[in-house]
């Protein structure tokens, strides 16, 4: 076993982990329906949770007004699929015609759920859906087959809590999409990944701050795990936006 560390980014948002990998290819064996082990779906769900806490740390967020909404349905859906298709029709389409009247793009993330977080209990289909580029007005309008129950989202500097919420309500089938979203999100991008001996420190870089950190102890296996925000980018050049005194404006006084 060797130690990796690997640096994840997505928008404006950087998650750096150590992980112990195996030094050795191990090929995967065939898969079995309903093979899965309890620890192997835990670790799924977890791997899901991460995952969707980078998608939503990287596109969303309090300050641009973004949106919380659930819609439930009059009649229910016949299942998760026709839930989905329903509000892709009936909302997401009307949804992205109101966001490019408002001079922005709309951006999504969705899932359908069908369960109780807590008590794990079947309820009635309905579908919940983080939203960026329309009002809350227009968000509750356009929805013509039930209640719509709309809100900011919180402010907060990491969305991990609401990223659980959302996949914890989720009676996904094995293999499965548990979320939706528009294509023009930012992906998370795999920066680098380097092996490391011992327990050396991640520095952080100019202007970035950490806004969460798991409980380090490489004693107890609990290895290093940071989530950090990055400064804001220019929208076209994709690099920290000049500042007075930067080499880049040194270079224009010159021309």
């Amino acid at each position: 076993m060797k130690k990796v560390r690997r640096v994840y980014q997505t928008g404006n948002f950087r998650e750096v982990r150590d992980v112990w990998v195996t030094d050795r290819y191990v090929p995967r064996g065939p898969r079995l329906k309903g093979n899965a082990r309890k620890s192997q779906m835990d670790a799924n769900m977890k791997a899901a949770i991460r995952e969707s806490t980078r998608i939503l740390n990287g596109n969303f967020c309090y300050e641009h007004g973004d949106l919380l909404c659930t819609y439930t349905f009059t009649r229910e859906p016949e299942d998760r699929n026709e839930g989905w298709k329903l509000f892709a029709k009936h909302g997401l389409d009307k949804l992205r015609k109101l966001a490019r009247s408002n001079g922005r793009e709309l951006k999504m993330y969705a899932v359908v759920s069908d369960m109780d977080g807590r008590t794990k209990a079947p309820e009635r289909i309905h579908i919940h859906a983080v939203l960026s580029g329309v009002t809350m007005e227009q968000a509750r309008e356009v929805w013509k087959l039930g209640v719509v129950d709309c809100r900011t989202i919180r402010k907060e500097k990491t969305h991990a809590r609401l990223a659980r919420y959302l996949l914890e309500q989720c009676r996904c089938a094995p293999n499965e999409k548990k979320w939706h979203t528009s294509r023009n999100l930012e992906r998370t991008k795999l920066l680098s990944e380097t092996e490391v001996h011992g327990n050396p420190r991640y520095r952080l870089p100019k202007g970035a701050e950490l806004i969460a950190q798991g409980e380090y102890s490489p004693e107890e296996g609990k290895l290093l795990d940071l989530q950090i925000l990055m400064p804001e980018r220019d929208a076209h050049t994709q690099r920290p936006a000049d500042r007075p005194g930067t080499p880049e404006k040194r270079r224009r006084k010159k021309t």
